[in-house]
């Protein structure tokens, strides 16, 4: 109940004012997160692993879905049933890949293919 809570008053607050953060939970501790600083999101299991810029690994009991409902911004897209990617990392793409700037290379899935690529020619133009 209180996740449901917590996205939907960033959904309202992305709506409203600019949100750069969200405060997620590991179940230990509480991580004040800058949407900016996530590289990519990667599912694993029931568990998905929030991997930032300043090489830190969160995991949380939570889906790709959910956490994307949750971090409410326009630069983090599904790439892949399995990932998540900050478009502000990407360094280069093509029709089946994205490479991020720390060179990691990420699948574009068919079925998301289309919405991607205008996403990253919209994103960087």
């Amino acid at each position: 109940m209180c996740t449901a809570v917590n996205a939907a008053y960033n959904l309202y607050s992305f709506k409203n004012e600019k949100v750069e953060s969200a405060i997620i939970s590991d179940g230990k501790r509480n991580h004040l997160i800058k949407f900016q600083d996530i590289l990519y999101v990667q599912a694993d299991h029931v568990y998905s692993i929030i991997h930032t810029t300043k090489n830190e690994k969160i995991i949380v009991r939570k889906s790709l879905q959910e956490l994307l409902d949750y971090c409410v911004c326009n630069y983090l897209v599904y790439c892949h049933r399995s990932y998540i990617v900050n478009l502000n990392h990407v360094r280069t793409w093509g029709h089946d890949e994205i490479i991020l700037d720390n060179s990691m290379v990420f699948p574009i899935s068919k079925t998301r293919r289309n919405e991607i690529l205008i996403r990253l020619k919209e994103f960087n133009q």
